[in-house]
Parts: C-alpha cells; sequence; structure tokens
C-alpha cells in the first residue's frame, strides 16, 4: 500500500520504520505547491524489525532525483483530478527524518518496497512473497484543498523483466490479502476496482484499525513502476488515471 509508505500524511506505519535517504540540495519547491508537516535483487516483505543498538545517525537530506526519475517522471497534480497540488513534506524531527523543501524525495528502494504491502492481511502467506527491489526510489506527494493527500512511488529497475515480476508479485499479493468470502473483524480489505487502460491494476485499501481507505494504480512502463494512491474512496478522480497509466 502506498500509503504506508508515505510521513506525514495521516497513515499508519507499516512494517518497518522508513528512513528518508539522499544527498544535500539546494532545490526550490515548484510554484503551486503546499506544504505538510509532520538495487536489483529480491527483498521480503515480511522483513523483520532490527533489533535496538547505537542511536541511528542524524538524518541527511534526501536527494531531489533517484537514477532517471525525477519530478517529471511522475504524475503532475491535474492528473489526480481538479484542485491537486503538489505538497512539500518538511520532515519531522520527532520522526529522525528530514525534507528537501520540494514535492520530490529520494528513498530507499528496499524499505519502501518492504512496506508496500499492508499490514494486517487476513492471509498471513501474502507476506511470504519476494519482491524484486528496485535500483531507485522516488517519491512524490500530493495535496487536495478538501483535506485529501496523495502520494506516487516511482520505481526503477535494472531491466524490464524486473519489474514485469515485481508487478505480477505485488498485485497478487493485494488480491491474495481479502480471502474469498470476506475478511474477518479487524483485517485488512482489499478490492479489486476496475482498472483504467493501461494500468496494471486499481485497488481499494481499507483499514478498519487505522479508519483509513487508500485507492491505489498500479503501472508499469519498461522498467519503471508507478505506484499512485490517494487516501480516499472517492472515485471522482479515477477517469484522469486513465491518462496516468498510458503515460507512463
Amino acid at each position: 500500500m502506498v500509503g504506508g509508505t508515505r510521513r506525514g500524511v495521516g497513515c499508519a506505519v507499516v512494517v518497518a520504520a522508513l528512513t528518508l535517504a539522499g544527498c544535500a540540495t539546494d532545490a526550490a519547491a515548484p510554484p503551486g505547491t503546499v506544504s505538510t508537516t509532520p538495487a536489483g535483487g529480491i527483498v521480503s516483505a515480511s522483513a523483520s524489525v532490527a533489533p535496538e543498538g547505537p542511536a541511528a545517525p542524524a538524518p541527511t537530506t534526501p536527494a531531489t532525483t533517484a537514477g532517471s526519475l525525477v519530478l517529471a517522471s511522475l504524475p503532475e497534480p491535474s492528473a489526480l483530478g481538479p484542485r491537486w497540488e503538489y505538497a512539500v513534506d518538511e520532515g519531522d524531527p520527532e520522526g529522525n527524518y528530514v525534507g528537501n523543501g520540494t514535492p520530490a524525495q529520494s528513498r530507499d528502494p528496499g524499505e519502501v518496497v518492504s512496506a508496500l504491502v499492508p499490514p494486517g492481511c487476513a492471509v498471513e502467506s501474502v507476506y511470504d512473497i519476494a519482491l524484486a527491489r528496485p535500483a531507485y526510489a522516488l517519491e512524490v506527494a500530493y495535496a487536495h484543498p478538501a483535506g485529501v493527500n496523495g502520494v506516487a512511488l516511482g520505481l526503477e529497475f535494472a531491466d524490464e523483466a524486473q519489474a514485469r515480476s515485481f508487478v505480477r508479485s505485488y498485485a497478487g499479493a493485494l488480491t491474495r490479502c481479502t480471502p474469498i468470502g470476506g475478511a474477518p473483524a479487524g483485517a485488512v480489505v482489499v478490492t479489486a476496482l476496475e482498472a483504467p487502460g493501461g494500468a496494471a491494476a486499481l485497488t481499494r485499501i481499507e483499514d478498519p484499525v487505522e479508519r483509513t481507505t487508500w485507492t491505489e494504480l498500479l503501472a508499469r512502463r519498461g522498467a519503471i513502476v508507478t505506484v499512485l494512491g490517494v487516501d480516499t474512496a472517492d472515485a471522482s478522480a479515477l477517469p484522469l488515471w486513465g491518462v496516468v497509466a498510458r503515460s507512463r
């Protein structure tokens, strides 16, 4: 679930805490932004939390690019629907991470992928899957005046075969999250929706414990996978997501 990888937008922290990493940058936020406060190989979706040890080093400012991925590689706000804007996560000192003053932030590929499969699935075997690990990951944040948030992940793989493997495994895990016949009380409910043209999958992910609902689009073009989600069940923006899927 792409919402689980995002800090500062009101969604639960999942599987493992994600650390923003990168290099210092003087890039300025593009116009039309709002502020929010608070390679290769295989990575397991059931990665365990490391035991406590020495204090973590001070966080570094994440880069605004990752591999060939830049802000323009991911959907523009208008693709999510009217009145959407880029958002800037300023960071959270208590969460031990910092922002970079722009909507785009490089992420640790392994940690991002490990946090995608939502916690709380009734079928435990979904956490045993091995997802292909991208070489690079870039996150872009969005916000709507109504208080709805969005996030897009660009995942760049070493080759197209790994990207296809990731899409197949991740989409399959979401499909199996909710058993046939329905989920037990308290379990995450994943509902497959009709995907727009060019998309690999479109799902609605409801977490009754955290009281969150994310609608998520999964698309691939070549060796780059886009995971785009908004924290709402409102389908009003979905027609435009077909354009997003075809453009990736």
